[in-house]
């Protein structure tokens, strides 16, 4: 038989998966391997089973994934687990548990109609008996008082099954689960939790002072049910599947407190929103249909529970250890927007040093201050991470991530200073066992060729034998508050597959992740993405300087193309920055290496290399059209930095602006509300002029960078008038007078 278990990689999915796949059944998993809870648990359950079972990460309500599934494989029945648990979390997130729970249900039920499988086995809870008062809990009870967004979606999903049942010929059968629990079980779950907080002093949360009592049942005998249930579905039934003996929440407890052979430190505190007082599976309809009986008392399961618990422990959470009070470091080399933002969330689960050879960085970061404005005060002052710019303290990492840039010379070729130099530093102070990880982008093979040589070379050590290395690179884009380190997935590769896992481990504790195939495919993917946009934006700015040729505006034509559903939306501008107008040039290098000459990629780096000259160009124009009151025309140029809103003014286009301006001369001076009168003089060697209170005349204003608050000041109509020319904007071409 072969049948779909939808979330597979969860607690009850996989030993069901586990359970067909020893009676001999063909099994296909699907799930999504989200982060409602560690994901490395997920994972590690699948190893599991792996090597036996075809894997899909898919979401069940993603329809033309899951479609895609179905037409590769004849399902002669569904048994369909994936759902967001948890009741308390249904509080926080709604919107989550009707995709997954409403619309993924949805999704299987229509698939299952369109490719013609008949039979369905879904999970439901005992969440649905919600505020009845009628015990034990019968499944022909009514059902009309659900608690909890939760069990209102369970509910849900059983009516849309019956609908179908009642449509469209399909066999459903509905199972209500009664407080599961056992090995592999969730992190979120009272077992787990309980028993991780007494095993480590911590204390426990006991909920309505301990006055409840749960029908508990074991994960085998749940198996054991799910199982019968896929083999004797037939027309529509809902089922309970409990243990038909509640346990009370302190005799619980005992239990626990008797095996780890601790005492637990209770904090007893009320009953929370959508919890109930206690839960009672009537079974006497499932025992006659599926001929099930549970088999596991509480003392028996919990037994069975803790001696996974303390195993699992001990083989998946090798150092550094995650965030349950164990020993371990976390070491970032290079302090700057990649560095500390990764810093701050790795400190949130692990112990982290934050090295930085530049002594001002760290005493404003030590401060709780972070002058480019990357991270808030806040989150510096929140967080534990040990500030140094002592490299010693890099002996006492388990890992250590190197964040540092990797800029290009004058002639465009990498230049890989400091991530030759920080390879140095980490190799004289590498401890035995520890895992190095580069995050920098390099052109591929540069980790393996450049890095590990100097490393081995300064640490005396041999790689693959005494450290192992891997690539993660960073995806920041400076100034995004959407985007965040935490919120993207984050490509991990290691040398091996020990290597692998732990780097792994490290980043799935902050967010989701994508395992590459090497070293190198990693490094690859890394240049190639800001490479694939460099382009995009060369291809607009073509574009603009013909339309400009033919007096169109470009920006109303992209408008207007963007109204066809697959026309991608980029738009014209100056490219500077650290990543796109910089990795290209990595790849380029190493292709020309191995005999080949990148035409394309170079042709788009020459056109947005060259955007200065244009827009120089039309203000060139605009000034000579303009009558002047003085012989030397003058020009406030507003926004000064590589890309709006952020504090970086390294790599910015913005200075050549100014400097074909100046060679056409032009008297320049300039003004941004991110940098000091200081930088802007000594960096971009013009004036500064500050708006709000100057009284200098200009005979025009040039927008080059817009800043929210460059923006807003505009918007508030309060200044002098200037003539005031746009890079992007719609009215690059309106000749308008603008008012500040």
């Amino acid at each position: 038989m072969r049948v779909l278990v939808t979330g597979g990689a969860g607690f009850i999915g996989f030993h069901v998966a586990k359970a067909l796949l020893e009676r001999g059944d063909e099994v296909v998993v699907v799930d999504n391997l989200n982060d409602y809870y560690d994901v490395n648990l997920k994972k590690a359950r699948l190893t599991q089973i792996k090597n036996h079972i075809q894997f899909y990460e898919a979401d069940v309500s993603d329809f033309a994934a899951m479609k895609i599934i179905f037409q590769k494989h004849h399902f002669d029945k569904i048994c369909h687990l994936a759902a967001q648990a948890g009741v308390r979390y249904s509080l926080e997130n709604p919107f989550v548990y009707q995709k997954a729970n409403n619309v993924g249900t949805l999704t299987i039920l229509e698939l299952m109609k369109e490719f013609g499988v008949k039979y369905l086995v879904f999970a439901s809870s005992s969440s649905v008996y919600g505020g009845n008062t009628k015990i034990p809990f019968s499944a022909d009870d009514r059902v009309d008082t659900p608690v909890s967004l939760y069990a209102a979606t369970k509910k849900h999903n059983e009516d849309m099954a019956h609908v179908y049942h009642k449509l469209y010929g399909l066999h459903c059968f509905g199972l209500r689960f009664f407080t599961v629990y056992g090995p592999w079980g969730r992190p979120d779950m009272a077992l787990f939790t309980f028993t991780d907080a007494i095993t480590n002093g911590k204390p426990i949360e006991v909920y309505n002072h301990g006055d409840h009592s749960r029908d508990f049942t074991y994960i085998l005998d749940i198996v054991d049910g799910v199982v019968k249930a896929l083999d004797k579905v037939q027309g529509f039934e809902v089922l309970n599947l409990g243990n038909n003996r509640p346990v009370k929440l302190m005799y619980f407890i005992s239990c626990i407190e008797k095996e780890l052979g601790m005492e637990a430190v209770k904090n007893f505190v009320p009953m929370q929103k959508g919890d109930v007082h206690q839960t009672f599976a009537d079974i006497e309809k499932t025992k006659r249909i599926l001929g099930w009986e549970p088999k596991t008392t509480i003392e028996e399961g919990i037994h069975h529970f803790v001696a996974w618990y303390q195993k699992y422990n001990s083989a998946y959470t090798s150092q550094p250890q995650n965030d349950r009070g164990r020993s371990g470091k976390v070491a970032i080399v290079g302090l700057g927007y990649v560095g500390l933002p990764l810093a701050l969330a790795l400190a949130k689960h692990f112990s982290v040093v934050g090295y930085d050879v530049n002594s001002h960085r760290i005493a404003e970061l030590k401060q709780g201050r972070d002058a480019r404005r990357d991270v808030s005060e806040e989150e510096l002052r929140s967080s534990a991470i040990n500030f140094s710019n002592d490299p010693s303290l890099l002996k006492e990492a388990d890992m250590i991530i190197v964040c540092v840039p990797t800029p290009v010379d004058k002639y465009n070729k990498p230049d890989l200073q400091c991530i030759e130099s920080a390879s140095r530093i980490v190799g004289e102070y590498l401890r035995p066992g520890a895992v190095v990880v580069f995050e920098s982008t390099v052109y591929p093979g540069a980790t393996e060729e450049v890095c590990v040589p100097l490393i081995e070379k300064s640490s005396g050590l041999k790689c693959g034998i005494d450290f192992k290395i891997g690539y993660s690179p960073e995806r920041v884009n400076p100034g995004d508050t959407q985007n965040t380190v935490d919120k993207v997935v984050k490509i991990v590769s290691g040398m091996d597959e020990e290597s692998l896992e732990k780097i792994d481990r490290i980043y799935s504790r902050i967010t989701k992740t994508h395992r590459a195939p090497s070293i190198k495919v990693a490094e690859a993917a890394k240049v190639i993405e800001n490479i694939q946009r460099d382009l995009n934006i060369a291809l607009m700015n073509e574009l603009a300087v013909i339309f400009d040729k033919m007096d169109i505006n470009i920006q109303d034509v992209l408008t207007a193309a963007g109204t066809k559903w697959n026309f991608h939306r980029y738009h014209p501008g100056l490219v500077g920055g650290h990543c796109i107008g910089v990795d290209p040039y990595y790849l380029t290098y190493k292709a020309e290496g191995v005999g080949h000459h990148p035409e394309v990629i170079l042709a788009g780096r020459r056109i947005n290399d060259t955007m200065h000259k244009f827009y120089a160009g039309k203000v060139l124009k605009r000034l000579a059209q303009k009558e002047r009151s003085t012989s030397l025309p003058s020009v406030l140029v507003l926004g000064l930095t590589f890309k709006p809103n952020v504090t970086d003014y390294r790599n910015s286009r913005v200075k050549h602006f100014i400097e074909e301006l100046k060679e056409h001369h032009i008297c320049v001076e300039g003004y941004d509300p991110l940098l000091d009168k200081e930088t802007v003089e000594k960096e971009f060697g013009i004036s500064w002029h500050d708006p709000h209170g100057g009284s200098r005349k200009f005979d025009l204003a040039v927008l080059a960078v817009r800043h929210d608050e460059l923006l807003k000041m505009l918007g508030e109509n309060n200044f002098q008038e200037y003539d005031l020319f746009h890079f992007t904007a719609p009215q690059d071409t309106n000749n308008q007078k603008k008012k500040w």
